[in-house]
């Protein structure tokens, strides 16, 4: 495994930085299903999709950036 240096040593610095990459994305959310979903499900794909896309930090980092 190499170490962070190593890699920039090799590859060089990313580019663009953190500084000047991309701060704002669009998206689309695609529900695939083998049947239509019932009320409580799209309930659930839109509190998932919501927690996904909530800019602040709710404590649990597996829902949002």
């Amino acid at each position: 495994m190499k170490t962070i240096n190593q890699f920039i040593a090799e590859n060089g610095a990313r580019l663009p930085n953190y500084l000047n990459s991309q701060k704002t994305f669009r998206g689309m959310y695609i529900v695939i299903s083998e049947a239509p979903l019932t009320l409580e499900e799209w309930r659930i794909a839109d509190k998932a999709i919501f927690d996904f896309q909530n800019e602040s930090d709710n404590g649990i980092y597996t829902v949002n950036f």
